[in-house]
């Protein structure tokens, strides 16, 4: 499983799930700031689905990676180990980095998914 952040990383919870719990609806909510970026994503996604090279893809727009995760392994009927740790740093917290509801797409791969990316012109 591959997570691919297209919020990088702006932790945008204004209007989440999260802050609807707590009560906390104040924030930046989640924006599309590169719609050019976000189409050559589009494209190349379209292109991985059509040479069957995605088992699967999920976005995190509602609920954040935690709801994202949890959403596949229903699906599936599985369970999931996850390793978290690269969401761990001092610039964001642990909370807001799990919860957050932005742009990004998780994705099933059945190959290792970092060279057709850029083979397909997707750039960092």
């Amino acid at each position: 499983m591959l997570f691919i952040d297209l919020g990088f990383g702006k932790a945008r919870m204004g209007g989440s799930a999260f802050g609807q719990v707590y009560n906390n609806m104040s924030g930046d909510a989640p924006d599309l700031d590169d719609a050019g970026r976000l189409k050559a994503f589009y494209s190349v996604i379209q292109q991985l689905v059509a040479e069957d090279k995605l088992l699967a893809y999920h976005d995190r727009s509602d609920g954040g990676l935690f709801a994202t995760l949890a959403e596949m392994a229903f699906a599936a009927r599985c369970g999931i180990s996850a390793d978290i740790d690269c969401l761990m740093d001092n610039s964001c917290r642990f909370i807001s980095r799990i919860f957050k509801a932005t742009l990004p797409k998780t994705y099933l791969t059945n190959f290792i998914i970092m060279p057709p990316l850029k083979s397909y012109s997707m750039k960092n």
